[in-house]
This record gives structure tokens, C-alpha cells and sequence, in this order.
């Protein structure tokens, strides 16, 4: 296995991660009521581009292919994981994507991050010290099959 690394998003990265999501999120993502528009429009470099200019995001790649990338955002106060995705069996990207995010966090005084997880990944995020923000669950719950889940960086 060839070695990867992980760094700070930059916009010339736009077009990889497009194609990256094509190649090996798009199948990941639930059918059950995801618009077609909203996929659609995260195959273009100019949806990346734009949405990841008012986020901190990281990218893993090996050379110049992207493996993975994480993206976070604030609603207030509250940090949000907004993007996470990973080419499927490529061993550590996430779990380094997930330090990185977390040691800038913290660099950042964040003292946690959220994220709104469809039912199916909630055993992933857990797995990564992930628990239910039981506050936030009914709202959420209320228009979705999501659940939020809270992980304290302290």
C-alpha cells in the first residue's frame, strides 16, 4: 500500500474531490429520499469549490488522487461535520482524516463537533467515540431518519 497524507483543502483540489465523489461516495450515499439534484450537483468542481471555500476541510491523497475528505462548518457556536467520505478499502484514511479534524479543532478551542449521520452510519461514527446529542435528536428526528451525534474534544 502507497503511503498517503493529509492536508489542508485548497481550491485546486476541487476537480479531484468532484471526481472523487463520483468514483466512490456516490454509491455510498442512502436512496431513501436523496434528491437526484443535490447528487448531481456534487459531481461538479464548482459545487465543491464554492462549499468548501466557507468550511475547514482536509484531504487525504496519495499522490495526486484524493482517498478521502472531511469538511466542517459552524451554525453559531455549534461545529458540524459536513462532508466526510472515503474511497472504499483504503486502510487509515479516515481514521487520519478524523485526527487531523480533531487536533485542528481543538487547536481551534472547539470543544466538540457534531454530525447529523443517516441510521446506517451511526455504528461507524460510534466506533470513533461519536455519541447521541440526545437534544438535538428531536428536531432532527422530526424531518429525518438521521441522528445527531456529538464527539467532545476536550
Amino acid at each position: 500500500m502507497k503511503a498517503f497524507k493529509v492536508y489542508d483543502y485548497d481550491p485546486e483540489d476541487a476537480h479531484a474531490i468532484a471526481e472523487a465523489f463520483r468514483n466512490h461516495a456516490l454509491a455510498q450515499i442512502p436512496t431513501n429520499g436523496t434528491a437526484t439534484e443535490v447528487t448531481d450537483a456534487r459531481l461538479s468542481a464548482s459545487f465543491w469549490r464554492a462549499n468548501l471555500q466557507t468550511h475547514y476541510s482536509w484531504v487525504a491523497k496519495q499522490q495526486q488522487q484524493v482517498l478521502g475528505l472531511v469538511s466542517v462548518h459552524f451554525k453559531g457556536e455549534q461545529c458540524f461535520i459536513q462532508f466526510l467520505f472515503v474511497k472504499e478499502g483504503e486502510r487509515g484514511v479516515v481514521s487520519a482524516l478524523h485526527q487531523v479534524m480533531l487536533h485542528a479543532l481543538k487547536q481551534q478551542q472547539v470543544e466538540s463537533v457534531y454530525v447529523d449521520a443517516d441510521v446506517n452510519a451511526v455504528a461507524f461514527f460510534e466506533r470513533r467515540g461519536f455519541a447521541r446529542a440526545a437534544s438535538m435528536n428531536s428536531a432532527i428526528a422530526a424531518n429525518t431518519a438521521n441522528v445527531c451525534l456529538c464527539q467532545c474534544i476536550r
